[in-house]
């Protein structure tokens, strides 16, 4: 049979971002919508520190992924494709 709940970590997921919008954006809404081109840089640095502390499980890029691979000695290079040249 199909269960229709939610899983545990979208429920909590779902409360953080409630906690989030309720506590940290309602409160300078009004301020941020007068002063329009303003940067909300208070915002902006909690949200960095909070997606760093919440490491993988957050929407953050992970930084091990953005590391090159080792190249396997064994793979053949190819040299480059001129796609000029073809048409």
């Amino acid at each position: 049979m199909i269960s229709f709940e939610m899983p545990k970590p979208l429920i909590q997921t779902r409360t953080v971002v409630e906690t989030v919008a309720k506590n940290m954006m309602r409160p300078v809404s009004r301020e941020m919508d007068e002063n329009e081109h303003e940067i909300p840089w208070a915002y902006i640095e909690f949200m960095h520190t909070a997606t760093k502390a919440l490491g993988s499980s957050s929407m953050a890029p992970d930084e091990t992924a953005t590391k090159k691979k080792e190249e396997d000695p064994e793979k053949k290079k190819r040299p480059p494709i001129n796609y000029q040249r073809l048409m």
